[in-house]
């Protein structure tokens, strides 16, 4: 199977160099990779030391509570992160935990063989998704352990069902020591694989990580509570333009037929000046985040702010009475547990089960599923008049993350066996 992969993987990499000008990120990528893996050089060599891989910023922040925990456990212990995507190295570079950061380098047998034998790792961890194939078979060769963990079984499409890539996956995921699936749905599938590898259950580390940020989030809000002259805040996180359109349909009836209002804190998914400026056209009297931040002032009543950078979100759910997660009205619904960890009733469009946290989060009544503006008008006005239908939903939220939490504790005292 490595030989069938080796070929296909060299054709796919000569179209993507002669596409390449055509990929700017891809380029970024290229053009940095070798300078990232100086950092490799100042390893020392005595000490143990684990490498983790993430393909972006999201996986790695599912990392992080495993990292950070290992390095408070293990204060001596080296660590090294890799990544694939440009915003998660140009973002990570400089991680505190980190002994050493890189780009990975394109899954060639000559690159796995360079990089591996340049880390030295005592055991290596792979986050959710990422499957390198000549990186697994060198290290499995090498006797070094690898576990990937937060996995899910493949999206079962037509791709994934066909005979090459149903023999791939086996051959694969055979290479790895242990997986470390998140729930017992997707444990079924790599069972049926019928290969000789652990798999273990241990929910998501992500939620390890948003209990953290929300616990930080609550003590040092971006905007002051005492900023807001309404009790109803409503938070729209990466918000594209037709959940806009509902969105504000519903609370521009709402605040003209109510006397306690909403006010209202939109984030755009990317926060480009065209969208900004319809949001300002519907709007007239928004304020922008970065205005508010340097003249801070009383937001007035069903007022909305409006945020024009990137990278707040999580904190601004602080403020929030409520939350809409943006993306189910295209693509796919952004993160359902970021606002779930503040304890808040939460609605998104309908498509959203490319969440794995969609249905359970539905069936516990933590999250409201709506389709138009008729639909939404009338779950907040529900939320605003029903105050025993707002703490059931909002207990529904919080237990759903806080039952969670520790997934980081023990995947560390398993990975303990291997650092003695």
């Amino acid at each position: 199977m490595i030989i069938i992969y080796n070929i296909a993987l060299h054709i796919l990499y000569f179209f993507s160099f002669i596409l390449k000008p055509f990929f700017q990120k891809f380029n970024e990528r290229e053009k940095n990779v070798n300078s990232s893996l100086q950092s490799l050089n100042k390893l020392d060599h005595t000490r143990k030391k684990i490498w983790f891989h993430a393909a972006s910023v999201g996986e790695f922040e599912q990392a992080k509570p495993i990292i950070e925990t290992l390095k408070s456990k293990f204060p001596d212990l080296q660590i090294i992160c890799s990544f694939f995507s440009p915003s998660a190295y140009r973002t990570q570079a400089k991680y505190e935990y980190a002994d050493a950061t890189f780009y990975l380098p394109l899954d060639l047998p000559t690159n796995s063989k360079f990089v591996i034998n340049k880390i030295k790792p005592n055991a290596v961890v792979f986050v959710r998704y990422e499957l390198w194939a000549n990186y697994l078979f060198l290290l499995k060769n090498y006797n070094v352990p690898t576990f990937l963990v937060n996995a899910t079984a493949p999206n079962q499409n037509f791709f994934n069902k066909t005979f090459f890539m149903k023999k791939f996956y086996k051959f694969v995921f055979s290479l790895f020591h242990t997986i470390f699936v998140v729930n017992s749905d997707h444990s079924h599938y790599f069972q049926q694989l019928n290969v000789k590898f652990d798999v273990q259950v241990l929910p998501d580390t992500r939620f390890d990580r948003i209990v953290q940020k929300v616990e930080t989030a609550k003590s040092k809000p971006i905007i002051s509570h005492s900023s807001f002259s309404d009790k109803f805040i409503f938070v729209a996180g990466s918000i594209w333009e037709k959940d806009f359109e509902i969105i504000a349909n519903a609370l521009i009836k709402y605040n003209s037929n109510n006397s306690n209002k909403i006010t209202s804190i939109l984030v755009p998914h990317e926060p480009h000046e065209t969208f900004l400026q319809t949001i300002e056209t519907v709007f007239p009297n928004s304020i922008r985040l970065s205005k508010l931040l340097s003249e801070p002032q009383t937001i007035q009543s069903g007022g909305v702010v409006l945020v024009d950078s990137i990278g707040k979100l999580l904190m601004l759910y602080s403020n929030a009475y409520f939350a809409y997660v943006g993306g189910a009205f295209g693509v796919g619904v952004h993160s359902l547990t970021e606002p779930a960890g503040y304890g808040i009733p939460i609605a998104c469009g309908p498509n959203c089960f490319n969440s794995p946290d969609a249905k359970p989060m539905l069936d516990c009544n933590a999250l409201s599923i709506i389709r138009n503006s008729d639909e939404f008008h009338r779950l907040i006005t529900e939320l605003t008049n029903n105050q025993t239908l707002h703490k059931i939903r909002s207990e529904a939220s919080r237990n759903y993350v806080y039952s969670k939490v520790g997934s980081s504790d023990k995947f560390v005292e398993f990975l303990s066996q291997f650092l003695q």
